[in-house]
């Protein structure tokens, strides 16, 4: 190997070595900083996104795969948001502005192979943020509301999140 890439490589290890601990420390601080109300805020805004674009994809994908999983989604989303919005007292927050655009463009989009990539790759873009929310108060330890639905709703992310990978394998070699 030569001597440029051998320091590289070691520059980057060094580099990671440094900054996986103050990664660590970030994640901690996150979770700790993350109370009730901004859990049920945040998943809320996730789900809603999830949820309107599953409406969307139930009734206009193409590939029953596809198809199914919008359908499975939306009864899903409606439940979480049922959940967290009672144990709040609140309404879903509107979708911020970014995730709306991403929504409308996809709604113009016509049915068909195109369409249901779109949404694939949305809901595993969705799923990822939605599981990071999770995450952040999942390894809680005092029970409440909130850290009981973080646990159960990061297992049924990680199975859809396989389920999407699959799905957007077959979309990909059809």
């Amino acid at each position: 190997m030569p001597i440029a890439s051998r320091r590289s490589a070691l520059f980057a290890l060094a580099t990671t070595a440094v900054a996986i601990p103050a990664l660590l420390q970030t994640s901690a601080a996150f979770a700790q900083q993350m109370n009730g109300e901004d859990y049920r805020n945040q998943s809320l805004a996730a789900g809603t996104f999830s949820l309107q674009a599953s409406r969307d994809a139930a009734t206009k994908a193409q590939n029953a795969m596809v198809k199914e999983f919008a359908q499975l989604e939306t009864a899903e989303q409606e439940t979480f948001a049922s959940i967290l919005s009672t144990a709040g007292n609140m309404s879903p927050p509107a979708l911020p502005s970014d995730k709306a655009t991403q929504l409308q463009q996809m709604q113009a989009m016509p049915a068909g192979p195109d369409y249901d990539k779109a949404y694939v790759e949305g809901q595993i873009s969705g799923h990822q943020e939605l599981l990071r929310i999770q995450q952040s108060i999942s390894g809680m330890t005092e029970l409440s509301v909130e850290v009981i639905t973080a646990k159960l709703a990061e297992q049924a992310i990680n199975s859809h999140l396989a389920m999407l990978n699959h799905i957007r394998e077959q979309l990909t070699a059809a």
